[in-house]
């Protein structure tokens, strides 16, 4: 049985499960950077988006397009998460890409490109988080430098 509210207690109910605007804002910039135009059209963007955060497709366009007046922890979540992943995913782009100017550079004439190839390995080290660094790195004379474990051994 539902209990009877007054027109005012309703139209409060109603308030407090609204998002504010901020809120709404930050989820429609939060999915249109984590679906970036690299996958096609808007609307592809957000079919995209509504398949991978498993929501209806109407929900992925009104949060894109600002227009949804509820946005639930979980689905903010979601959308740090996958934004997160594209800029994970942006990052090694970048890295890869630096890497292979500066090779492409080196092979073409590497004395007369050493500056540029020493500031984009320079980028891509800086740029590489050497935690979880799989490929070679370079020091700024163009040398490959072997990683030393914590042991101060390097396997040689």
């Amino acid at each position: 049985m539902r209990e009877f509210l007054s027109p005012k207690r309703e139209s409060q109910i109603r308030k407090d499960e609204m998002s504010d605007a901020a809120d709404i804002e930050r989820a429609s910039a939060l999915i249109q950077d984590a679906f970036p135009a690299a996958l096609g059209r808007v609307e592809q963007r957000i079919e995209t988006a509504a398949r991978r955060l498993g929501w209806p497709w109407s929900k992925a366009k009104k949060v894109w397009y600002g227009e949804t007046s509820l946005i639930r922890a979980h689905q903010m979540a979601a959308l740090e998460q996958a934004q997160m992943k594209e800029a994970r995913r942006a990052h090694r782009q970048f890295i890869e890409k630096t890497a292979r100017i500066a090779e492409f550079l080196e092979l073409q004439d590497p004395e007369f490109h050493r500056p540029d190839i020493q500031g984009l390995r320079g980028m891509a080290n800086e740029a590489s988080p050497s935690s979880s660094q799989s490929g070679p790195r370079f020091g700024m004379d163009g040398t490959s430098v072997s990683r030393v474990d914590s042991t101060g051994d390097n396997g040689d």
